[in-house]
């Protein structure tokens, strides 16, 4: 840039764009830092164009109508599992457990704190009776996350080769021994942890 030539404003503008019966409102953002490249994202409803400082309305608004059958196969795409709503905690909600979906079932008879059992492709969370609704979902929301990072705890230690670690409050020791007792004591590597059925 010459010290007597004018700087292309950085910042934000919209444009739109039809093609057929289709209206594309766009969202520019320039930067200086890009010399040639137009990058075109969809996010919440939106496109968004980030676009060089020095390139034209017109060339933007090019780009975008070549794009334009992607754009709206974007729009139109399903929501993914991030855009998803939050997790309730309530019976009947399924939660994502191995690449399936397993269904929750809160039982209010239980006593003590919060105690989680997968059954059948099922989370089956004990809480004591009685509780308030909000409180009883915070401590069925704590008990699940709580269960999740144990499985996580005892997918990675048989994966590495470490061994079974304590799933169900018992001790567990680190052996590649093949002795086992009625207990589950001592697992084999790759093989479950106990006998409470719960990966």
């Amino acid at each position: 840039m010459t010290p007597g030539e004018a700087r292309v404003a950085v910042g934000e503008e919209s444009g739109t764009v039809r093609t057929g019966e289709t209206a594309i409102r766009y969202e520019v953002r320039r930067s200086e830092r890009r010399r040639k490249t137009v990058r075109i994202g969809v996010a919440d409803g939106r496109v968004l164009v980030a676009a060089p400082a020095a390139m034209s309305a017109e060339e933007v608004g090019a780009v975008v109508r070549r794009r334009a059958s992607w754009i709206r196969r974007q729009l139109a795409a399903p929501r993914t599992e991030a855009e998803a709503p939050p997790k309730r905690f309530v019976s009947g909600e399924t939660l994502p457990y191995l690449g399936r979906s397993v269904r929750l079932v809160v039982d209010s008879g239980g006593e003590g704190r919060p105690a989680v059992r997968f059954d059948h492709w099922r989370l089956v969370v004990a809480v004591p009776a009685g509780v308030v609704a909000g409180v009883r979902r915070e401590q069925v929301r704590r008990a699940v996350l709580g269960w999740y990072r144990e499985r996580a705890a005892d997918r990675a230690g048989r994966a590495s080769g470490g061994g079974c670690r304590a799933s169900v409050g018992r001790s567990r020791r680190r052996s590649s021994s093949a002795t086992s007792g009625s207990d589950g004591g001592v697992a084999r590597r790759g093989e479950r942890c106990g006998s409470t059925g719960a990966w």
